[in-house]
């Protein structure tokens, strides 16, 4: 059975088949057997059933030469996993880190395999753990992609333009420590550098090279599941949660994802049974301390080493939410996890009680027109227009398309605002049997951020709306809305600079 998919990184709403079967059990377990990938390489002969498993995150390194001296690396890291080094290395500035695999880290160094070689083409990695990398055997002959950068923006900035060099290094193998237990694992590395003369950079990846899988029995019902490494750090049971140090440029709400879980019915033909169009084809949720499928609730539990599963069904209280914005789609996270609602406005969402925060919404309206304007009667306005009541995106329309909103209808008559939330936001308290409205949305507010270095100042336009959440994207009838104009003047009216506000 193979799923035939097309994925996102949202949980996503699973059929009612699925809920039913899951009620008639009180728990469900399985064994899952372990599943390498043969080939880091997503060209010729990887379709789409192969790269749902692939699709997942990796541990990234982002070092900088300057000069031929590194910066970016974990010294102390390395100093600490790594006790003996080859005696030589070929290059002149060999890069050295480390990763966590399990409950260890696992120091390992990029070189040149000889010295003919123009870049780091040797991978020493101290599979073993024992913080030797000269008892294992290097890692050489890794496929090379290797193209001078686009031109475009990168020949404005860099004269000549840099060169680009792409290695994937073969499937890794090893036994890795998870809380005193050993457990098969693999991983595929890569390293792309890229630069000009003295300044040259190194982007490192280490990506899972396994997956779990097995069959679930929930009453009658036969289902195959996948368990994925989805943040590749040799474990299965990292649940999604909210770190209160990471965050965006606009203290966007930053989750770590942790791992995944994908699941689908098993038919007699083993094809997976009949499938719908959309969201509804894609089981795919991140693991999290409760899961929300179709309304119902359930715990879903993943070994460390990923080799068991168990399903209980959940009987946390819960209440209900609206939004005065409905239709939309909007993804609230707390502690429990994260929860994706679609909001239609005919009745409440049912989600588990405690403390939400919005972490992501889109609206959407089709065919949207700005508001006509009508008279007010002279005797309570004088010579004074007032508009009707504004429609959900008038708002923003008003502050920022204005006469500058393209006039094409594009390719379609959707007008769409999609936004994050951010630490700023209000929690949302649901209480058992009560409904708690969500608080986000238009009116929207501008704001111009200034980011100055002597002699220079960068402008950015920012969008946000009531819960202090930030607009990412608008869209309306299908078009880009017009860019926003600026002027700047000096104490006394005079015009210094006028212009507008560029996409990105």
């Amino acid at each position: 059975m193979r799923f035939s998919c097309r994925f996102v990184g949202v949980a996503v709403v699973w059929g009612t088949a699925l809920v039913a079967a899951a009620q008639a059990v009180e728990e469900a377990r399985c064994k899952l057997e372990l599943v390498r990938l043969e080939s880091s390489d997503p060209g010729a002969g990887m379709n789409r059933n192969s790269w749902v498993y692939r699709n997942v995150s990796s541990q990234t390194f982002f070092l900088q030469i300057h000069k031929g001296v590194p910066s970016g690396v974990d010294e102390e890291g390395f100093k600490k996993a790594v006790q003996k080094e080859p005696a030589k290395y070929f290059s002149k500035c060999p890069l050295r880190n480390v990763a966590t695999l399990g409950s260890k880290q696992y120091g390992f160094v990029l070189d040149k395999k000889d010295e003919k070689s123009k870049d780091y083409d040797r991978l020493y990695f101290d599979l073993n753990g024992n913080g030797d990398l000269t008892d294992d055997k290097p890692i050489d002959k890794p496929t090379v992609k290797q193209t001078e950068t686009p031109s475009g923006i990168w020949s404005l900035l860099f004269s000549p333009r840099p060169s680009y060099v792409e290695r994937k290094f073969p499937r890794v193998d090893l036994v890795v420590d998870v809380d005193g237990k050993k457990l098969d694992y693999s991983f595929f590395f890569e390293a792309r550098g890229w630069g000009r003369g003295a300044n040259q950079y190194v982007w490192v990846s280490l990506k899972s090279a396994v997956y779990r899988q097995g069959t679930l029995t929930l009453g009658k019902e036969k289902w195959r599941i996948v368990v994925l490494d989805h943040n590749s750090n040799g474990r299965f049971n990292d649940v999604i949660s909210l770190p209160k140090d990471v965050r965006g440029s606009e203290d966007e709400l930053t989750p770590d994802y942790g791992d995944m879980f994908l699941i689908e019915r098993q038919s007699a033909a083993g094809t997976g049974g009949k499938r719908r169009s959309g969201f509804a084809n894609e089981y795919r949720q991140y693991l999290a301390k409760l899961t929300v499928i179709d309304d119902k609730f359930y715990h879903v539990k993943v070994s460390p080493l990923g080799d068991e599963l168990t399903w209980t069904p959940s009987s946390i209280p819960r209440g209900q939410i609206t939004s005065p914005h409905a239709p939309c789609h909007v993804q609230l996270i707390g502690e429990l996890g994260q929860i994706d609602l679609n909001l239609d406005g005919s009745k409440p969402a049912t989600v588990p009680a405690g403390q939400w925060r919005v972490l992501s919404y889109s609206i959407q309206i089709k065919d949207w027109k700005k508001p006509e304007k009508k008279k007010e009667p002279k005797a309570e306005k004088e010579g004074k227009d007032s508009e009707v009541k504004p429609s959900l995106l008038s708002a923003i329309a008003e502050s920022l398309f204005g006469s500058s909103a393209r006039s094409s209808r594009g390719r379609s008559n959707i007008s769409m605002v999609y936004a994050r939330g951010t630490t700023k936001g209000e929690l949302a308290t649901v209480r058992a049997g009560q409904t708690t409205a969500l608080k986000f949305g238009p009116p929207y507010k501008l704001r111009v951020k200034v980011n100055a270095i002597p002699g220079t100042a960068y402008l950015s336009l920012v969008i946000q709306g009531t819960d202090s959440e930030i607009v990412s994207y608008m869209m309306v009838n299908g078009n880009r809305p017009g860019k926003p104009k600026i002027t700047i003047t000096d104490p006394k009216g005079k015009v210094v600079v006028e212009g507008n506000f560029e996409y990105g």
